[in-house]
């Protein structure tokens, strides 16, 4: 009834004239009901009513063992609405006062803070536009009456009346007991979502002062003297930064007791998989936390003889590349008259930095300049006749360095164009 209303709202505004910009609907097929091949055909002939494009979506909604069929069926309904989305398209949905409530009664029972207990924002970002919620101020019994006034037809979801999906167990169950005794409880309750929106988004104002000087991927600096909420805020603003979703109350507090107060010499982690089914890494090294991304699939495998022309494949994601480069990088004369090999870090490899005193292992310069250990055996090394000549991205070998004023060769890391 309420995505009806919606389109037929939408459709008049438009032939007012009130609504210029091009207008168009989304149907998504889960194929959970029997009846859901019918209710795409009605909903093809309700837009060819009213010459709105319709563009319909088979999905597999089919939840994995121990998942909530309805959260699988929204995760991958928006999944669909975000790669349908380009910059400037703005998607509208239905949502109306009843569903903030519910929704607010769900995350309080699960004991979700601010933004949990902000429950749905009547606009937000969405993939590359955003959504909007219309309808958020109206209630259903509102909606109803102009959906009848205007003899809407519409059809209603059976699965809907399933009261073990908890969201209809409030909605049939709970909500008309309180509303017996607080008649106003949808917009009393989506007040109180309100207030919590406004407190989370100062929080979040809050969250982007403090980390003003970190980039998506940077680790998190982790402060001496910052309070358990000061510190939780952090955490949970800089994983938003690095869009993942935040951790339940169990794992935040597992971040706070395990991860952050490990002794100094530890590189302990925590691994955990959010609602949305995505595998999070976090480990602390040193004084600061950092997301633990999949390593990329390597495609240097072994040593491998490298003419510099090209560049030369390392992972799924990345290559190594050469060019000229003034009084930086490695000496020509020894790039020419040498074999150039490239492999990954073994253990044992020795360099002499330019302007250090002695050879010193690799692991050992690494630890000094804070590469956290897993990053280590991800550095690719570049030998010349056998002997290292220079720790790609970070140290050059004394021998091998161009001199000031003199040409090199510049050898980096960068992302593959495939």
């Amino acid at each position: 009834m309420d995505s009806t209303l919606l389109l037929y709202a939408l459709y008049r505004l438009r032939r007012s004239g009130s609504l210029s910009t091009p207008l168009a609907a989304i149907h998504i097929h889960h194929g959970l009901q029997q009846e859901a091949d019918l209710w795409q055909q009605q909903c093809q002939q309700y837009c060819d009513q009213l010459t709105i494009p319709l563009h319909s979506y088979r999905v597999d909604a089919t939840p994995a063992t121990g998942q909530s069929p309805e959260a699988t069926a929204r995760r991958v309904r928006y999944q669909v609405f975000e790669q349908q989305l380009v910059a400037g398209d703005q998607l509208l949905t239905a949502h109306h006062q009843e569903d903030q409530a519910e929704t607010f009664l769900l995350r309080a029972l699960r004991g979700s803070g601010p933004k949990g207990l902000a429950s749905m924002r009547s606009i937000r970002p969405l993939g590359e536009g955003e959504l909007l919620r219309p309808l958020l101020d109206y209630s259903r019994d509102a909606l109803r009456e102009y959906a009848r006034e205007k003899q809407l037809q519409w059809v209603e979801d059976p699965s809907n009346q399933q009261l073990d999906a908890a969201r209809n167990y409030i909605r049939h169950e709970i909500l008309p007991r309180l509303r017996q005794r607080w008649p106003a409880v949808t917009t009393t309750l989506s007040r109180s979502a309100a207030h919590c929106g406004e407190a989370d988004r100062l929080i979040e104002q809050w969250g982007r002062d403090q980390l003003s000087g970190l980039r998506v991927g940077d680790p998190l600096p982790l402060l001496e003297n910052e309070s358990d909420e000061e510190r939780k805020a952090r955490i949970r603003c800089w994983l938003s930064m690095n869009r993942i979703e935040p951790p339940n109350h169990r794992h935040l507090h597992a971040i706070l007791d395990e991860v952050v107060v490990a002794r100094e010499d530890a590189t302990p982690e925590l691994v955990w998989v959010d609602q949305h089914g995505v595998r999070v890494q976090l480990s602390r090294y040193r004084q600061a936390l950092y997301l633990r991304e999949k390593a990329d699939s390597r495609l240097l495998t072994s040593e491998a003889r490298w003419n510099m022309e090209q560049p030369l494949p390392l992972t799924t994601r990345t290559e190594l590349r050469a060019q000229p480069s003034l009084g930086c990088g490695l000496r020509a004369e020894s790039v020419r008259e040498g074999r150039v090999t490239v492999n990954w870090r073994s253990g044992g490899e020795r360099c002499q930095p330019v302007g250090a005193k002695m050879r010193r292992t690799v692991k050992n310069l690494l630890r000094e300049v804070g590469v956290p250990p897993w990053q280590r055996a991800e550095i690719p090394l570049l030998f010349i006749d056998g002997v290292l000549a220079q720790v790609v991205g970070y140290f050059v070998c004394a021998p091998y360095a161009v001199k000031v004023g003199e040409w090199g060769v510049s050898v980096e890391v960068v992302e593959r164009q495939l």
